[in-house]
């Protein structure tokens, strides 16, 4: 059974949401939106897990199979192929993200078995975005400057390869998962209550080695998961984009006094962008590798704040203004009835 966890659905975050991913990927229209709000039908889910692929904060789960736990184990037994047939679902189960995880952590080559796609009733539904998975693993692989590749194959599996008994029980799940939990713990650390997605903390994990001074600069429009942002000078700090961003990506001050960006946090959602009532918040069309890796946090906007002389509390001055947007309507109004 496939379900929605909606406190992580960024339909349920907010109303402006635009997302639709998991809509649009399924092969069989078996989930469709009822007032805003993404809902499947049990009796037409065939459990392939593609909108397990293509979902931004992980808010899908399947009860018999998990991408990170199957990345887990994969790596436990020394295996190099995904295969529907054996160990996932549907090649579209894997998002990029969790196909750059695998390749990185196994350090070798991994195949993805396409011998059962040719006769799968669902392959043209699901096609386009297996294959952009693909490419964007490999684009991302080689912008890392490792070794290893994804390889698309067909036939019988190979044996599976034996691994050294050091690194097997480096590998075995409580061992594992521990140096996983150790390392995104301190990521989650940055911002009290930050809530990341398990595919990005093990991204995370999984990119910690890598040479941090990359000096590649990738264009945005090939990246699903990974962006950087740009605030125009038409922003208001309305506050609403740093306020509902599902990893606190964009942070500010108690005084709200600038936006600072996360790029290692920004899971492309676009919740940022749906809220932003004057479009001020973009993304920028290239995206530095080394500001990932080094998880650089960026002032993207500052503002000119003070105190309201009415309310006390701080806000945004424009023209010289005294008063905060609230106040300055009740002194509005306040003149109005009285005639002033």
């Amino acid at each position: 059974m496939i379900q929605i966890h909606q406190s992580s659905c960024t339909r349920t975050l907010s109303k402006f949401s635009e997302c639709s991913k998991c809509v649009e990927s399924c092969p069989k229209e078996a989930i469709e939106l009822q007032n805003g709000i993404p809902k499947i039908s049990q009796t037409k889910c065939i459990e392939c897990g593609a909108c397990i692929g293509v979902c931004p904060t992980d808010a899908i789960e399947l009860d018999k199979f998990s991408s990170i736990e199957t990345i887990f184990s994969f790596l436990e037994s020394g295996e190099n192929r995904l295969d529907c047939q054996k160990n996932i679902p549907c090649l579209a189960s894997f998002s990029s993200q969790n196909l750059v995880s695998l390749s990185l952590l196994s350090k070798k080559d991994i195949e993805l078995d396409f011998s059962h796609c040719q006769n799968c009733e669902i392959f043209s539904g699901v096609q386009k975005q297996i294959v952009d998975s693909f490419e964007e693993t490999n684009f991302l692989l080689e912008a890392f400057y490792t070794p290893h590749r994804l390889k698309a194959v067909s036939g019988e599996s190979q044996k599976v390869s034996q691994i050294s008994s050091e690194k097997r029980a480096l590998l075995k799940g409580s061992v594992f998962s521990s140096r996983f939990d150790e390392v995104s713990n301190e990521d989650s650390q940055k911002i009290r209550n930050r809530e990341i997605p398990k595919s990005r903390k093990l991204f995370l994990f999984a990119t910690r080695e890598l040479e941090k001074e990359n000096p590649n600069i990738l264009s945005s429009e090939d990246l699903s998961f990974l962006s950087q942002k740009t605030v125009s000078d038409s922003c208001t700090n309305c506050q609403i984009c740093y306020r509902i961003c599902p990893t606190h990506a964009l942070q500010s001050d108690y005084k709200n006094s600038f936006i600072d960006f996360s790029a290692n946090l920004c899971l492309k959602c676009g919740l940022c962008h749906d809220v932003c009532e004057v479009d001020s918040i973009q993304i920028r069309k290239t995206f530095s590798i080394s500001d990932f890796l080094n998880s650089k946090t960026e002032k993207i906007a500052e503002f000119d704040v003070g105190k309201c002389r009415e309310c006390g509390n701080f806000f945004t001055k424009k023209d010289g203004n005294e008063l905060c947007y609230r106040c300055e309507i009740e002194e509005r109004e306040a003149h109005e009835l009285w005639g002033f």
